[in-house]
């Protein structure tokens, strides 16, 4: 199609050239080079070599002599693109490195014209890339770049100044790998022709224009090009003349000057750039400096550049500027006549002093003083230096100056110097000097005394220094003026400061006097200073001749002693302008009340302290006086006054007291002290005992006698007592603190008695930390530093010993708050009393030691029983301290373990727990059959009646775990970590303990025998209160335990612990239950071991190691109960038939011989233990061969068994008067037990036992059995707190009712069966009792006899004879209104849906909400087990009552605030507590969590039998609440509530065979039924919601029979049962069937509820209209109340009735519950008026009062009220209005009548504002 052809892409790394390449290459041979743009590719720059191209060199000869790498990468290097030349650069830099010398050389040629370019480039990568691939080149061919040097040496001069650091840093780096610096001066040397042309080239000839091609580089980048080059060629033009010497220099001075002498180069001293004229000034100043024969010839140019650029305000250039000038007025002669001073120079000078610098003051003024001394002498000196100190003073004075501090340093030690060499330099001229002191000194201290914020500092010093300079010559002959210089300085510094000072009086100004004094002070201390420092030595080494010697100590010693005399004279004069000072100052605050001059004369008063001074003031004070002035004068006539007045006491004023106290007698200093003990001023008082404390005057004898005193005393104890109180300043404090302190001697300054005193306050403190929350801390640390001096080995226990036992006790406290006693401080308080420990622990001190262990030993056991839960890690850390630092003596090594054991072993009050805790863990086992009651193993008589104390029983078992806890510390090695490497050291320190002794095994043995005494507790007492608890600590105990056992002790103890409780076998009873001290496997050894040393305990032992023996274990018993029980514990093994077949025929031969011995049907209250024993052992034998092995009992044992249950249980129903003793309630436990093992035998045969049993002996086991349960429980109810020794029993007793059938207890008509009214009463009050035991036994008892109840219910409705008590749950409706009403008041300020009530176990909300839940748990198995028709009946009476409304409101405030608002997270978590029962077992433990189960699984169950109730509930809950309700019901119970529904249909439709089949899809929740007649066939879809049962079920009829009418009034009934009736689906459908069933038979539906049979009662319509003849349900018609006098009315309320239903139907909006509140939705009052509406309608007279309204009233009702209360509140709003336009025009008029007018108010309000701006002005 014609066209160009498409050239292949070029390969990447392709060498050849391109054709453009290879035509440049035939051009460059033919055509000769010239300087341009041409010859270069990117035209970038001007060539630096010209003639020198690729273009030189062939291409064939290029390609053979360079590698082919590099041609690639040095043909990019030509490229414009900055990121290909980087790359290319980079690229270069490795081949370099890689690559061998020989190919790098080949190289070079081509180098220095890449190179040229390259580092001038633009981009500054580009250059910091060159320079380092330069640097590879150089280090690369080293000498070899000989040759090219020249070509190079211009642009890597200069580029060692590049503008982009890192490309200069690499330019240097090159340099100096190339040329060392010994080497560099000859390089420079050699290329300096080079060096200067190029230098030259860029300054004189290039332009912007000319380095760049315009058309690829913008004109920004040209000048910054070109800038970066001029200055780059400046500053190597100046690294050029600072390497070469001045003879090098010399020899190329034509090249220099050819720089030079270019007008050019003068112009860049005005560029714009300022970092072009720094690099032109350092020029400069190296030109000035090393060759200024160059400038021979522009001296002219030379200084008018420089001087017309001295008011130079760029700070880079500034300090190039001045360092220039300083260089041309030292280095050139006569420099002045080259420019005009007086019009070029001082009028610049003058401006930039006056501009303070123009903000470089720090560069500027240090060039001043020798700039000064360059001056022509030709100048009029007075005025010069006048004009140069003015100027520096109005700079010095600038804002800009005075705000920072070296700029106002460098101005003042500027001033000073210069003023100090003109003083100098002109001291001949004493008019001149004087003027200059008067006219610029002085004003200037002046002004820095008046000013405001100015740093002096530095000024004074300098000032000093030079008054200094002018003291030590003025002694001087040669120079007489510097004492005149002297006078004149005095003279008129104090003039200045008394007119500073009376000038702030006059001004008024607090503060402005304030300061000025300050700097008074600040400026005669830097006089001071100085003169000090001064006065220092130095010495120096110098060596003489001898003939010199006498002449050179002559001439030291003239110049000491006249150096000497000058400063002591200079020391005298400053001390009496200080004394002149202080005078001035005391007289302005007594005859002026100059308050704020007292700070300033104490300071004063202490730097210049003497005796001189205060003599100076005694005479000058009291001038116009004739009597002898007295030093203490001053403190009576003129410092206590001050104190006794409020204004002008102060801290200060106490200061000048004692400062004068140094100077006066004996006698005067008591009256001094005893004027200020009279003080009425408590802080003035405080502040001279403050002042008395302090050093040296603590010291003084005087002041210590007086510190003794009463006054002095009360004071302390009074801060003390505000120290608690949190009243207490800080000065205060340190004052106590300086007053508790020792003096050398070890004694208090203060005397005893208050030092008591104080104790004591603090110790009330450190005993009582909750009452001082505030002050704990700082009481705490205050006392341990107090400790720390009142207890010392030389007082002891002189002060008595309260303050060691408060530290101790804190220590032991924790009831206080962790933020009110820092670590810090606890720590301080430990290690005081620990300190304080050490020192007692002497041999000498054993009485005093002992004394104080018992105490605290005291401190611990009751901090413990007030607080043990909380103090057992505290205690652990305590007591460990207390042990270890004993240990650390080595004085009470030996009595470690008894002082441990003392302090370790129980306190006397929980002594008596132990045993109690032991006989009751004794009972258990008895009554639990554990154990056999024998002589060895007795109990006490009323063990069922002890109640022990639940506290105390908690501090024995945590005072055992805190036992072991500090065992284990004692015992345990400690891990020693190294501060430095944070390391632990394996071996570890040494344990504290490292050997038992019978004390620490008694300590362990008591520890074991706690722990088992928790096991057995947690096992058997789960529904006690303490459960929780000891279940908790028991878990701690267990681990602590066993870890000491098995990892802390060695095993060598272990051993011993093991042989010393073997010798006690009570205790190892316990122990070795616990099987801590040893495995399982060697347990029988032990039991050998310990029946060998036994004698009468073998069967406790056996009973308890039953478990790990066998028959071969144990020795023949003796006794029938030892036999019986032996057996019965060894039934487990497995060769044990021989045994219990002689057992058996042993209890068989008992019947032969002694059958009353049995004990068959009578009270045994009255036989005697042993006796019952032995029965019981048979009992209990019997059950555990039932148990265990059945197959061994034969037919003559089951008759026996039969024979003796019935019996045995009649001697219960005998006997049960005397239950509560322990003999009697183990034989009725047993008997229980016997029973409950023979029911479930008997329900798992099928043999003719089972109807032996119920045909001759259930009934009488029954009775008897269900008699004692009765009685046991009303007998518990009456004890108002069950004592939980008890439990165990009361927990068998209770499980019988779960194995009693329930025929047998419900029998009507049978006189021995208590009446089901009273079983079911007493169960009632069994749910209201605090015991949760038995809140379970009436629940047990309520669910056996349950379906019972329902069936007479059943059997009532079936006969239509309403019972006269009512339905069954109705016997239940007055405890659970009781309930209801306690729960409904606990959650009344809980706000339904949103706040959680979480409840604690054993509390009485705990009691009455559980058995709230256990009696709807009940109540919802009645409607359960109920029928169709009953469970409407109950569903009514739940209803009517409002039962289940306040259910689910109650409900929904106690359900866990995890399922309110549920995450997906613990969705899982929380289901399984709507779908898997609670445990209500009589044994399980009561706790919040499971209440909350119980919670969720009421509401849960409710949902499943009550949805309708439930679903009317939500209907009309608050949409917030109703939000949350279906949340949680879709999230937890709506899946379970589904599927539960489908299966059970799946199941229904297996069993059923009839013209109805039905299918179930679960995934999307659908159930089809279709109903067949014939060859029609009807459809019906019913589809469950998300959150069913609150939404509506949708029913859809896919297939219709008959008519579309009919078919929806089907569909219409089946949706009314679903949703308004509670039953199941299948039940619907079944109704549904059975309508359709009845239709097709021929049987009319009732035209109200559209239904053949009644939802309810399935009852066929029986009542016919007169007029329609028409039939309906009876209930219809009586709910619905639609019933009227005329056939008309009630046909058209039929007919309303349908057209509503249809209505509803479509709107898919639930009805109510029954047809009357459906008829009530019609009727026209559907409004439901809110509490605005209800005072409408009040307001209107419709209504009298607000609870006369109903809540439903007709919309037209309310429109009208609302419409008659707008019109109300219109005319109210019409008259106000009216009344408020009235008074505003009269009151218009009288404001006329007065003149105020808005234009005058407004003329006003300007002059006031006009006038606060002019007074803020002023």
């Amino acid at each position: 199609m014609g066209g160009k052809h498409k050239q292949a892409q070029r390969t990447k790394n392709n060498a050849r050239p391109s054709s453009s390449g290879r035509s440049a290459e035939l051009l460059g041979t033919s055509i000769n080079p010239f300087v341009g743009f041409s010859s270069v590719k990117d035209a970038g720059s001007v060539p630096v070599l010209p003639g020198f191209s690729f273009s030189s060199t062939s291409n064939e000869e290029m390609e053979t002599n360079i590698d082919a790498n590099f041609q690639l990468v040095l043909k990019k290097m030509n490229k414009k693109d900055s990121t290909t030349k980087l790359k290319a650069l980079q690229e270069f830099t490795e081949l370099v490195k890689s690559s061998q010398p020989e190919a790098v050389k080949a190289v070079l040629a081509f180098w220095p014209r890449l190179y040229a370019l390259l580092a001038v480039d633009v981009e500054h990568r580009v250059r910091e890339a060159t320079h380092n691939a330069h640097r590879s080149v150089v280090l690369k061919v080293k000498r070899n770049l000989a040759p090219y040097l020249k070509q190079l040496a211009g642009p890597w001069f200069t580029s060692q100044y590049d503008t982009y650091p890192p490309a200069a840093s690499a330019a240097t780096l090159s340099f100096e790998d190339a040329f060392p610096s010994n080497k560099q001066q000859e390089a420079i040397v050699f290329c300096q022709e080079d060096i200067l042309s190029y230098i030259c080239d860029n300054i004189t000839v290039q332009t912007a224009q000319t380095l760049s091609n315009p058309k690829t580089t913008s004109p920004e980048e040209a000048e910054a090009k070109y800038e970066r080059l001029l200055i780059s060629s400046l500053q190597g033009y100046t690294l050029y003349l600072n390497k070469l010497s001045k003879e090098q220099l010399e020899l190329a001075e034509e090249a220099n000057a050819r720089i030079i002498s270019n007008p050019r180069f003068w112009k860049l001293s005005k560029t714009k750039v300022p970092l072009i004229r720094a690099a032109w000034f350092g020029c400069v100043t190296a030109l000035c400096q090393h060759a200024p024969f160059v400038l021979k010839n522009e001296v002219h140019h030379v200084t008018s550049a420089v001087f017309s650029n001295l008011d130079e305000t760029e700070p880079a250039v500034l300090s190039a500027t001045w360092e220039a000038a300083l260089f041309i007025i030292s280095n050139i002669e006569d420099w002045w006549k080259f420019v005009n001073i007086e019009k070029l120079l001082l009028p610049k000078l003058w401006k930039i002093l006056r501009e303070g610098g123009q903000g470089s003051a720090v560069v500027v003024f240090p060039n001043l003083l020798p700039l000064v001394s360059h001056f022509p002498t030709t100048l009029d000196t007075t005025t010069l230096y006048g004009n140069f100190f003015e100027n520096i003073r109005i700079g010095m004075k600038k804002r800009t100056v005075t705000q920072s501090r070296s700029e106002f340093g460098a101005i003042a030690t500027s001033f000073i110097e210069c003023l100090r060499y003109v003083t100098m330099k002109n001291i001949s001229d004493a008019t001149l000097c004087e003027s200059l002191i008067i006219q610029h000194l002085v004003p200037t201290i002046d002004w820095c005394f008046t000013g405001e914020n100015i740093v002096t500092k530095t000024l004074f010093t300098e000032i000093s220094t030079l008054v200094q300079y002018w003291a030590r010559n003025r002694e001087d002959p040669n120079v007489s003026n510097y004492k005149q210089l002297m006078e004149c300085f005095w003279t008129r510094l104090e003039d200045t400061i008394k007119s500073s000072v009376t000038g702030s009086e006059q001004n008024n100004d607090r503060e402005k006097c304030i300061a000025t004094t300050d700097k008074q002070i600040e400026l005669l201390m830097s006089l001071k200073k100085n003169a000090v420092n001064r006065q220092k030595k130095h010495f120096k080494v110098k060596f003489i001749s001898p003939e010199h010697k006498q002449e050179t100590s002559d001439s030291v010693h003239d110049e000491s002693v006249h150096s000497t005399d000058s400063q002591c004279l200079y020391t005298k004069e400053l001390n009496q302008l200080a004394y002149e000072t202080c005078c001035l100052y005391l007289k302005l605050i007594r005859d002026h009340r100059r308050n704020e001059l007292i700070s300033a004369l104490c300071l004063l008063v202490q730097h210049f302290n003497s005796v001189d001074l205060f003599q100076y003031l005694s005479t000058h004070m009291n001038e116009g006086s004739n009597k002898v002035h007295k030093l203490a004068d001053i403190h009576t006539q003129i410092f206590l006054s001050f104190l006794r007045v409020k204004s002008t006491a102060s801290e200060s004023v106490v200061d000048l007291i004692f400062a004068l106290y140094n100077y006066l007698s004996a006698e005067e200093k008591d009256t001094v002290l005893a004027s200020l003990t009279k003080l009425s001023n408590e802080e003035c008082f405080c502040w001279c005992v403050t002042k008395a404390l302090s050093h040296p005057f603590c010291n003084d004898t005087t002041i210590q006698n007086w510190l003794t005193t009463d006054p002095v005393s009360k004071l302390l104890i009074s801060i003390t007592e505000s120290m608690l109180n949190d009243e207490v300043s800080p000065d205060k404090s340190l004052l106590l603190k300086k007053a508790l302190t020792q003096n050398v001697d070890g004694e208090f300054y203060i005397s005893k008695n208050a030092c008591q005193q104080i104790m004591i306050i603090f110790c009330g403190c450190l005993l009582s930390p909750s009452e001082y929350q505030f002050t704990i801390d700082t009481c705490a640390s205050f006392a341990a530093q107090l400790a720390a001096s009142v207890y010392t080995e030389k007082t002891l226990l002189t002060y008595g010993d309260q303050l060691i036992l408060a530290l101790f006790s804190l220590s032991c406290n924790v009831n206080y708050d962790s933020d009110t006693l820092s670590k810090d401080t606890l720590w301080e308080v430990t290690t005081a009393w620990q300190d304080i420990l050490s020192i007692f622990t002497a041999d000498e001190l054993t009485t005093e030691f002992d004394n104080i262990i018992w105490k605290f030993t005291k401190i611990v056991h009751n901090e413990f029983m007030s607080n043990s839960s909380e103090l057992i890690e505290r205690l652990t850390t305590v007591i460990v301290g207390l042990i270890k630092c004993i240990q650390q003596n080595t004085g009470c090594i030996n009595r470690l373990s008894q002082i441990t054991n003392s302090v370790l072993n129980l306190p006397g009050v929980i002594r008596s727990v132990k045993d109690q805790m032991t006989d009751i863990c004794n009972c258990i086992r008895i009554i639990r059959g554990d154990l056999s009651w024998t002589l060895q193993c007795p109990v006490p008589e009323n063990i069922l009646q002890i109640v022990p104390d639940e506290k105390l029983i908690m501090n024995y078992l945590m005072w055992n775990r805190f036992v072991i806890n500090v065992l284990t510390v004692l015992f345990k090695k400690t891990d020693i970590q190294d501060e430095e490497t944070d390391e632990c050291d394996d071996e570890g320190e040494e344990p504290i303990m490292k050997h038992s002794t019978d004390d620490v095994n008694n300590l362990i043995k008591s520890a074991l025998h706690s722990y088992t005494v928790a096991k057995i507790f947690i096992d058997n007492y789960k529904t006690s209160k303490l459960y929780v608890q000891v279940a908790d600590l028991f878990d701690k105990m267990h681990y602590e335990y066993r870890e000491f056992i098995s990892s802390v002790i060695p095993d060598e103890m272990v051993k011993t612990i093991m042989e010393n409780l073997e010798d006690d076998c009570h205790d190892t009873v316990y122990v070795f239950h616990s099987s801590m001290l040893t495995s399982t496997s060697t347990l029988p050894q032990v039991y050998t071991r310990l029946t060998k040393k036994t004698k009468g305990n073998v069967l406790c032992l056996t009973q308890l190691f039953a478990k790990c023996l066998t028959y071969d274990h144990v020795r023949e018993p003796t006794s029938k109960v030892e036999k019986l029980a032996v057996t019965r514990a060894l039934i487990h093994c497995e060769e044990i038939d021989v045994q219990i077949a002689e057992a058996l025929s042993a209890v068989m031969a008992i019947r032969g011989t002694d059958v009353d011995s049995l004990l068959y049907n009578r009270d045994i209250s009255g036989v005697n233990w042993e006796q019952i024993q032995i029965v019981i052992e048979i009992i209990r034998l019997l059950t555990s061969v039932i148990k265990e092995k059945p197959q061994n009992l034969s037919g003559h044992h089951w008759d026996f068994v039969l024979i003796s249950l019935t019996s045995w249980a009649s001697s219960t129903d005998k006997s049960k008067q005397k239950y509560m003793q322990l003999e009697i309630i183990e034989f009725i436990c047993a008997v229980c037990d016997l029973y409950m093992a023979f029911h479930e035998y008997l329900c798992q045969t099928t043999s003719n036992l089972l109807v032996e049993f119920r045909d001759l002996f259930a009934q009488d086991v029954h009775i008897s059995l269900i008699n004692t349960w009765m009685f046991v429980a009303e007998q518990e109810l009456q004890i108002k707190d069950t004592c939980f020794t008890r439990l165990p029993a009361l927990e068998i007793i209770g499980n019988v009712i779960t194995h009693l059938e329930p025929e047998y207890l419900i029998r009507v008509g049978d006189p021995k069966l208590p009446k089901w009214q009273s079983l079911v009463q007493l169960c009632g009050k069994l749910l209201q009792s605090p015991v949760s035991a038995l809140q379970l036994w009436g629940y047990q008892g309520l669910r056996r006899i349950l379906q019972d109840l329902v069936a007479l219910d059943v059997k009532s409705l079936n006969q239509n004879s309403p019972q006269a008590y009512g339905l069954m749950c109705s016997q239940l409706g007055h405890v659970l209104t009781t309930m209801q009403d306690v729960v409904q008041t606990m959650l009344m300020d809980f706000k339904l849906g949103e706040d959680s009530c979480r409840v604690e176990a054993f509390t009485d909300s705990y009691t009455f909400t559980f058995g709230y839940l256990l009696l709807w748990d009940i109540l919802l198995s009645f409607c359960q087990h109920a029928s169709t028709d009953l469970r409407y009946q109950y569903s009514d009476w739940l209803r009517t009552g409002e039962y289940l409304k306040n259910l689910l409101n109650n409900v929904f405030k106690l359900m866990p605030t995890e399922v309110l608002h549920y995450t997906e997270g613990r969705k899982n978590i929380m289901m399984e507590h709507f779908t898997k029962a609670p445990v209500f077992a009589i044994s399980e433990s009561s706790t919040s969590e499971h209440l909350e189960h119980t919670v969720c699984w009421v509401y849960a169950r409710t949902l499943a039998n009550l949805p309708a109730l439930v679903r009317q509930w939500w209907s009309d809950a608050e949409p917030r609440t109703a939000q949350i309700v279906e949340q949680v019901t879709a999230a937890y119970v709506s899946p379970l509530l589904c599927a539960q529904e489908l299966q059970d249909v799946l199941e229904k439709e297996k069993s059923s065979k009839n013209n109805m089949k039905v299918k179930v899809h679960p995934s999307s929740r659908e159930v089809i039924a279709s109903y067949t007649v014939d060859e029609a066939r009807m459809e019906l879809i019913i589809t469950l919601p998300t959150n069913y049962p609150l939404g509506a079920v949708q029913v859809d009829c896919s297939k219709q029979i008959g008519g579309t009418s009919q078919s929806r009034n089907w569909i219409m009934q089946l949706t009314i049962f679903l949703t308004h009736q509670n039953g199941r689906i299948w039940d619907g459908l079944s109704l549904w069937k059975t309508n359709l069933d009845k239709k097709f038979d021929g049987v009319e539906e009732c035209y109200i509820c559209f239904s053949v049979l009644h939802n309810a009662t399935y009852q066929l319509p029986k009542l016919s209209c007169q007029t329609c003849r028409k039939k309906f349900h009876s209930p219809c018609l009586n709910m619905a109340g639609i019933l009227r006098n005329s056939v008309n009315r009630f046909t058209l309320s039929l007919r309303a009735f349908s057209r509503n239903v249809v209505r509803l139907e479509k709107a898919s909006t639930p009805a109510a519950v029954d047809a009357e509140a459906q008829i009530g939705k019609l009727s026209d009052k559907t409004h439901r008026v809110n509490e605005l509406e209800k005072r409408f309608l009040v307001w209107s007279g419709k209504y009298k009062n607000v609870n006369d309204v109903p809540s439903l009233v007709a919309p037209s009702v309310v429109e009208k009220a609302r419409n008659k209360a707008r019109i109300r509140i219109a005319n109210i709003m019409i008259l106000m209005t009216a009344l408020a336009c009235l008074g505003m025009i009269i009151s218009g008029k009288r404001a006329a009548e007065r003149g105020d007018t808005v234009q005058k108010a407004n003329i006003e309000w300007h002059n006031r504002v006009k006038e606060d701006a002019l007074k803020n002005a002023k």
